[in-house]
């Protein structure tokens, strides 16, 4: 809620990171209320407490209904499913997105590809916790407009997402390594 709690929460802090990653045993409802009213209650006491930057975790799954053999950018809309979790990575993006431009809070959201925790099948889409990790950091020490997008995956076999411009801006050196 935008109460006393959150801005308690956000007070003396300089970056806010937020996964958008929902827990799937609560009902639709509550995943969507997270994505949304959550965050902009975040965002809201955010601003108020002078927060510098928030870097939001999406996913690229907001983009997976392009046909597989498109090589898709930053600057292709978002074309998500309407089923949650997608949905609500959209949500949140369109959440950040009109808040940075309404309150100029400076807003980065890193699509991420599909976390690679084991050996097995390795997706078009798939990420290193290494490559992550690295994303995230670099996102925290580059000047950037107030919104921003970058698409974050490993050169993985047949990657499906560009990165070119995560690699230009951030500075963001994608890696892979046959495991």
């Amino acid at each position: 809620n935008h109460g006393s709690e959150t801005r308690a929460l956000v007070d003396g802090v300089d970056v806010i990171i937020w996964s958008s990653c929902t827990d799937q045993s609560k009902n639709i409802s509550t995943q969507i209320d997270r994505e949304t009213r959550c965050l902009y209650n975040l965002l809201w006491a955010a601003w108020e407490a002078g927060v510098y930057r928030v870097v939001y975790l999406s996913s690229l799954a907001v983009m997976d209904l392009y046909p597989s053999n498109f090589m898709v950018t930053e600057r292709w809309r978002p074309w998500p499913n309407t089923i949650p979790p997608t949905l609500t990575h959209h949500l949140g993006e369109i959440v950040c997105r009109e808040f940075a431009r309404e309150r100029k809070l400076q807003i980065i959201c890193l699509r991420l590809g599909k976390l690679l925790w084991s050996q097995g099948k390795v997706p078009t889409d798939g990420l290193t916790m290494e490559d992550l990790i690295q994303a995230v950091f670099q996102s925290l020490t580059v000047e950037l407009p107030t919104y921003s997008v970058f698409h974050i995956q490993s050169s993985v076999p047949g990657q499906r997402y560009s990165t070119e411009k995560a690699q230009r801006v951030l500075g963001y050196e994608p890696s892979w390594e046959e495991r």
